[in-house]
């Protein structure tokens, strides 16, 4: 099993900030059956400790130290990076590390509209599959725009503590409508610690609708 949104590169944002803490999450992962995980550290976004010029030295020494300690555990490098109209960023070089397809995670606002469909439509068109993050946060978005995305190409993720019952209702309430509608290709753990927002994606999976198929990435 696939964690594909998690913060546990250490010390770079507003997750993980030790090795020990970092290494905790990854035991816990694997005990729980998930042994590829895709680090995704956040980019353009105010929690961001470090730039993300240096998150690629910081996921090698990461993945090393990782693979002596942990070594049935597959890392992979990826970004969470924010949507800002006055922020543009060269999507490329956030593309997920390791895998076929040129697979992006991008989060937009969860107060202010953004322009989602046009976003996402212009990144299909030049070749990026974009992984919506945590799309039940999105109040402004209709179901008919989820599937305006999906026939897009995009992927659509939501969160395990969304699922599970323990992140803000009106996110529960909107993660558990598009699971019932059949929307959700993805369930992540968007794990940022060990206590109030752990890597509990199987936990979260055997809460989902017993018809729901994780979307498999190209490897």
């Amino acid at each position: 099993m696939i964690d594909i949104h998690t913060h546990i590169l250490p010390g770079v944002d507003d997750g993980v900030q030790t090795y020990d803490v970092a290494l905790d999450a990854l035991k816990y992962q694997l005990n729980s059956g998930v042994n590829h995980v895709v680090l995704t550290p956040h980019v353009n976004n105010v929690v961001q400790k470090v730039s993300s010029k240096e998150f690629l030295a910081r996921f090698n020494v990461f993945k090393a130290q990782v693979a002596t300690d942990l070594p049935k555990m597959h890392l992979y490098l990826g970004h969470e990076v924010r949507y800002h109209e006055h922020k543009p960023v060269d999507y490329e070089n956030f593309i997920f590390q390791g895998f076929k397809q040129k697979y992006i995670l991008i989060e937009f606002s969860p107060t202010s509209p953004d322009p989602v469909l046009d976003i996402i439509y212009n990144l299909t068109a030049k070749g990026f599959i974009p992984i919506i993050a945590h799309i039940e946060r999105y109040s402004y978005l209709e179901p008919l725009d989820v599937h305006q995305l999906k026939s897009y190409g995009a992927i659509i993720q939501v969160n395990s503590g969304a699922v599970l019952g323990i992140d803000r209702k009106p996110y529960c309430k909107l993660a558990k409508k598009y699971l019932k509608l059949g929307l959700v290709d993805i369930i992540a753990s968007d794990c940022h610690n060990m206590e109030n927002r752990k890597p509990n994606l199987m936990e979260s999976l055997e809460k989902a609708p017993k018809d729901f198929k994780m979307k498999e990435l190209e490897v």
